[in-house]
């Protein structure tokens, strides 16, 4: 049997003039399980991968998960910076400015503070041609028409175009599936789960249209007028290579969509006539997606059996607050590093149990967030307040403090706050905790790295650029009153660690003299990485005092903080959860 993960990213048709493909979530979720050497097959329904620019804000949470992924740098290339909001009403001579977000500054501990956008079609394909680096293609124009579980695996029916037109069926074995094929695909359906929510008022058509001259930076607002009906009208820029590109919105109850996707030319006139500005004139339709009115819905449970639901195919919101993408590439590399353990016989398929456990409230609380925002987009009578949104949608304080999977010897089980589900987009006033996200710290003199670390010559580093989708992240904070014996006791239990599961970084004081320092350089041999904490901000944001515990802070593949524990018996507790009774062999000093 293929041990490997099928996803199935087909999507239905989006309109008489649209290019059709697959999506972020499904590609992330592939490229999460090629990192780590699962097999993994992609298939999707249409001929070609998708196209038009929905969907393009990707918030600074999914930025920092793209560094971890190692494809950062690629995609800022060819992504914009989230422009403001220009308002023009009519008599008004003058454009009320605002802003999609409320501004936050950097800090040491987050770096990305700013949304960036990219239309999905060049994000989906980036991902395709990283993919390829990989050895994994995607099978366009195969369907997933049916399947059945047992014990060992899924028996998966697919339906392909061949070259020469014909459809063939063909039959095959995987370990489970990933079923990432929008709102209206076919694994959440085949899966028989509910969908339940509401539909929101609003009537929404999405168009690629193609400017009669370039973009100036005088232009390169996120534009937006009504006509004489109600009807909100919005283009803005698209990637930097574009020039003459740009994305429009249709918005309101009298959209009469069934004509405008069928009568292009139409929706030209229409934005050309309600748009003041000479040096900004469309001069066709590229693309335009069916009508879609707003809903707010999400399945009851995340997977059954050995078949899982992840972005728009679990979960759909309106278009207020870029969420949706962002969370769909958050439940990619949740299942992603789980799916990778459990395949490589690392974990028990209990793990697997946690994506749902982790996962549920957050999409719930995003629902309420971005229903209330698009009540208040639609109602607010002063424009700037109508369309800011605030820093929660940046996404930086999701966590998982409730899960079954995470320890902190700070926190008591049985305690309400270990059990709260209601705060999963808000973070703690008293430092880091286990499920929450883990902090950048930079600043970082390299003492010592491995090989497979990377870090060595190339001057101050910092936590980020340790963490990697493949891999636990074990920091072992070193201060001046340090017990040796425990820092023994650490290396040794994060010695037991499935191989390839885990790297060790050792992180030491500022306050650690230069005669210490040589001391636990030599004490800390084990570990991959030792590293000098010269501006104390791993410390400070890490919350790692001067009281005598000595701390270790375990991260997951996706960034969060898996464990925080001051002894070894902590550190056996979240083993145990995460690799079902993996041994670690030392005991608690």
């Amino acid at each position: 049997m293929d041990r490997g993960c099928i996803q199935s990213i087909s999507l239905t048709s989006v309109g008489s003039c649209s290019q059709v493909g697959g999506g972020p979530t499904a590609l992330v979720t592939a490229l999460v399980l090629a990192q780590h050497g699962t097999p993994v097959r992609v298939i999707e329904k249409e001929l070609g991968l998708q196209a038009g620019e929905r969907g393009p804000g990707i918030q600074p949470r999914s930025l920092e998960l793209l560094q971890f992924a190692g494809i950062l740098d690629d995609y800022l290339k060819i992504a914009r910076p989230v422009p403001q909001v220009r308002i023009f009403k009519d008599g008004v001579p003058e454009p009320v400015i605002a802003s999609l977000s409320q501004e936050m500054d950097p800090t040491p501990a987050r770096p990305f503070t700013e949304m960036r956008m990219l239309g999905q079609s060049r994000f989906v394909a980036l991902l395709a041609d990283i993919l390829k680096t990989y050895g994994v293609y995607i099978e366009t124009g195969t369907a997933l028409r049916s399947f059945e579980q047992d014990e060992a695996g899924v028996t998966v029916h697919i339906l392909k175009h061949g070259d020469d037109g014909e459809q063939v069926q063909d039959t095959f074995r995987v370990g489970w599936i990933v079923g990432a094929d929008g709102a209206k695909g076919a694994t959440r359906k085949l899966l028989n789960l509910s969908f339940k929510g509401e539909d929101l008022h609003g009537r929404w058509l999405v168009c690629d249209v193609e400017l009669e001259k370039p973009w100036t930076e005088a232009d390169a607002y996120f534009s937006s007028w009504s006509d004489s009906n109600g009807v909100m009208w919005m283009i803005r820029p698209t990637a930097y290579d574009t020039p003459r590109l740009g994305q429009l919105l249709v918005a309101g109850e009298q959209v009469n969509a069934e004509h405008l996707t069928t009568h292009p030319e139409d929706i030209v006139k229409g934005v050309n006539d309600v748009i003041p500005l000479p040096s900004v004139k469309v001069s066709k339709v590229l693309w335009v997606s069916a009508q879609y009115r707003p809903s707010s819905r999400m399945v009851e449970k995340f997977s059954e059996g050995r078949v899982f639901v992840a972005g728009d195919a679990a979960h759909i919101h309106p278009p207020s607050g870029g969420q949706g993408l962002n969370s769909g590439l958050q439940d990619a590399v949740n299942i992603g590093w789980k799916l990778a353990l459990v395949s490589g016989g690392h974990a028990s398929p209990s793990l697997l149990s946690s994506y749902d456990d982790e996962r549920h409230p957050v999409i719930r609380t995003m629902l309420q967030l971005t229903g209330g925002l698009y009540k208040t987009t639609r109602e607010e009578k002063d424009a700037k307040k109508g369309f800011n949104r605030s820093t929660n949608f940046y996404m930086l304080d999701i966590n998982y403090r409730w899960s079954g999977i995470v320890m902190d010897d700070r926190v008591d089980p049985n305690s309400p706050e270990k059990k709260d589900t209601s705060r999963a987009y808000t973070g703690n006033e008293d430092g880091v905790h286990a499920g929450e996200r883990a902090p950048e710290a930079p600043e970082l003199e390299v003492i010592r790295a491995s090989a497979a670390a990377s870090l060595e010559g190339q001057g101050p580093t910092s936590i980020f650029k340790l963490f990697k989708l493949t891999k636990h992240t074990a920091l072992i904070f070193v201060k001046q009153n340090a017990d040796s014996s425990i820092i023994a006791a650490f290396l040794q239990a994060l010695a037991s660690f499935p191989p390839g599961t885990v790297q060790t970084a050792v992180v030491i004081s500022p306050s650690v003299t230069d005669e210490q320092k040589a001391t636990f350089a030599t004490l800390t041999e084990g570990a991959d990485v030792v590293l000098l904490d010269k501006a104390g901000h791993a410390f400070r944001e890490y919350g790692v005092g001067d009281d005598s515990s000595q701390a270790l802070v375990l991260v997951r593949p996706d960034g969060y903080v898996g464990a925080y524990v001051y002894g070894t018996e902590g550190l056996k507790t979240y083993t145990e959860a995460l690799f079902g009774g993996a041994p670690v062999v030392a005991k608690s000093s």
